[in-house]
């Protein structure tokens, strides 16, 4: 999948929901700690589903498909990648850990970062026990030192 630069979009507003969700959700166990800094990340969800991540018409119950890349500040792959389900109030609904590590040479040439090859993420996230209506993904890198939040504007309908 070729980098889209327009993808690599982030916003401060971020920090705020996911430095309120990282008590919450810290390795996916629920258990509060204190987190590293936040800052905002670079990322790009590249396919939801089986199709484009433009409006994506996803069923109430299905597993929900999603492909991209994410990194922090200082060009680093996540150690830990998370996408992350808001609702159109911008709470977390759902969090899933990243299950693969996806190859990306696209990313590290964009970045001139050789490490960032291993930037890119696969997960499966679960639809069922959410509502119907719009809700957005982001996406968050974690490395023990800093927590990378992005909202790459990419929306689905549970229909």
């Amino acid at each position: 999948m070729p980098l889209k630069l327009a993808h690599v979009r982030g916003a401060a507003w971020a920090l705020a929901v996911i430095g309120a969700a990282v008590g919450a959700i810290v390795a996916g166990r629920g258990q509060a700690q204190s987190a590293p800094p936040s800052v905002v990340g670079a990322c790009s969800i590249d396919a939801i589903s089986a199709g484009k991540a433009e409006f994506p018409v996803v069923p109430v119950g299905a597993r929900l498909m999603v492909d991209g890349w994410a990194t922090d500040t200082m060009a680093r792959p996540g150690r830990d990648v998370f996408v992350h389900v808001l609702n159109e109030r911008g709470v977390v609904v759902a969090s899933v850990r990243r299950a693969s590590t996806v190859i990306r040479p696209d990313v590290a040439m964009a970045f001139k970062a050789p490490g960032l090859e291993k930037s890119g993420f696969h997960v499966e996230i679960p639809t069922q026990g959410l509502a119907p209506g719009k809700y957005e993904l982001m996406v968050e890198s974690r490395q023990e030192d800093l927590h990378a939040a992005c909202r790459p504007g990419t929306t689905m309908y549970l229909k």
